[in-house]
């Protein structure tokens, strides 16, 4: 049967009725303190037999001054928050706390997944920079962000009057902060996986580079398009216009046909001569004599290249196919091969620059990604994206309403937290009384 209340705290509207059952009610019920009912449970009661009473072990009195303390606790409130930092302190119930709870857990699963599959990319991105730091710097500029989102997070659940723009604000902040880590989650777990498949893709397309590199410049030399006979050749033809204009008889005409092709002992000096013979004799193609002897010798030598270039091209198709990309560059491009990679402790080929892996790993995993046929190669990588994927739009969407909804709003009330404070002064007056008059009556 319920107890009478003792008396009646206050005047008007901020009177308040209290009994200390209300009391053991509240701490009962009150989320906030579920730490008290826990310390209440472990505390330990004797009877003596002798005299009949009961005692109990004294509590801790540093149970309420001591629950969020200390550096462990506070570590990692800084990357799983409570379940009731979320809210605001005027009012909550249980059931509304393990929702909050759901939504706060589901919120640093994401960040943490996150931080997890992007710290391989942020590492690899700082070696060149920071080689000796590059770890210790990633993971704590991963966490920066993970704590950040947190943060983020946990501010996009005030909506109250003066405080929605901050809100959707913070809000905004969590999504583009996930959708950067999301968009670079596949890319991560691929580094931190499948660094040797990375490696070896990177080489296969270094030696298709090459061959390509080859091909288009046997095509410029077979077509006279070399840049360099391109400007003999221009030269050649506005001096042979300008010796078109001028008569035999004209004092300028001997300089300019000498301008266009040499002296008559230069002529015969180099008559018979091979075209290595001729840029050895001159020193350079640019130092022969007359600009149309200078186009004649280039484009000997381009026909020449070219026809080299064509049998080296035949060897690289064949070895294309029977060597592994690492053997081909080795053999036909030795400075690619020494200068792009090198050979870990373990003896596995890894690529030199850190920026230049997580180029590759990118180029690879979006090229995957958007072509079907080789979607399955992507493998567990593309599976951590989609846990990515998933944990952070249910995190927004759940922060998103969590936040509108009619018990976060009234957990910020200033009106809430005022009948609270009148409540619990209620409480810590009346408490003393009831309990004396109960001791008198028994």
């Amino acid at each position: 049967m319920p107890e009478k209340p003792d008396s009646k705290l206050g005047a008007g509207d901020g009177s308040v009725e209290l009994t200390p059952l209300q009391l053991i009610r509240w701490i009962d019920t009150s989320p906030d303190l579920g730490y008290l009912r826990d310390a209440a449970d472990r505390v330990q009661g004797r009877y003596d037999s002798t005299t009949g009473q009961i005692t109990f072990q004294r509590p801790n009195v540093d149970t309420v001054v001591s629950q969020d303390k200390g550096f462990t606790k506070t570590l990692r409130y800084f990357f799983w928050p409570k379940a009731n930092s979320i809210r605001g302190k005027s009012c909550a119930s249980q059931e509304f706390d393990q929702s909050c709870g759901n939504t706060v857990n589901l919120m640093a699963v994401s960040t943490l997944w996150d931080a997890i599959t992007t710290y391989p990319l942020i590492e690899f991105a700082l070696t060149d920079f920071i080689p000796v730091f590059a770890f210790p710097a990633a993971i704590g500029l991963s966490l920066g962000l993970t704590a950040g989102s947190n943060i983020a997070g946990k501010e996009s659940c005030n909506r109250t009057k003066g405080k929605r723009g901050s809100a959707r604000t913070a809000l905004f902040i969590f999504l583009g902060l996930s959708l950067l880590r999301t968009s670079f989650s596949g890319v991560g777990l691929d580094i931190l996986i499948n660094r040797a498949g990375i490696t070896r893709g990177y080489a296969k397309e270094l030696v298709g580079q090459r061959i390509d590199e080859t091909a288009l410049k046997i095509e410029e030399l077979s077509t006279f398009q070399n840049p360099v006979l391109q400007d003999f050749k221009a030269a050649c033809d506005a001096t042979e216009a300008q010796l078109r204009d001028l008569q035999r008889g004209d004092l300028r005409w001997d300089s300019t046909f000498r301008k266009a092709r040499g002296s008559f002992a230069q002529q015969e000096e180099m008559r018979g001569k091979t075209p290595a013979q001729v840029v050895e004799m001159w020193g350079s193609v640019a130092n022969i004599p007359g600009d149309c002897n200078r186009q004649v010798i280039q484009q000997q030598l381009d026909n020449q290249a070219a026809d080299e270039l064509r049998d080296k091209l035949k060897v690289y198709k064949k070895d294309q196919d029977i060597l592994s990309p690492y053997s081909f560059l080795e053999k036909h491009f030795t400075e690619d091969f020494e200068t792009k990679f090198v050979e870990s402790e373990e003896d596995d080929i890894e690529i030199r620059e850190g920026g230049e892996l997580v180029r590759t790993a990118i180029v690879q995993f979006y090229s995957k990604l958007t072509d079907i046929s080789k979607i399955p190669g992507l493998g567990f990588s593309l599976f951590g994206m989609i846990i990515s994927i998933v944990l952070s739009g249910g995190s927004v969407l759940m922060l998103r309403s969590k936040s509108k909804s009619e018990d976060m709003q009234m957990s910020f009330s200033d009106q809430m937290l005022n009948e609270r404070e009148d409540l619990l002064n209620g409480y810590s007056e009346k408490l003393p009384i009831s309990q004396a008059r109960r001791r008198n009556a028994d």
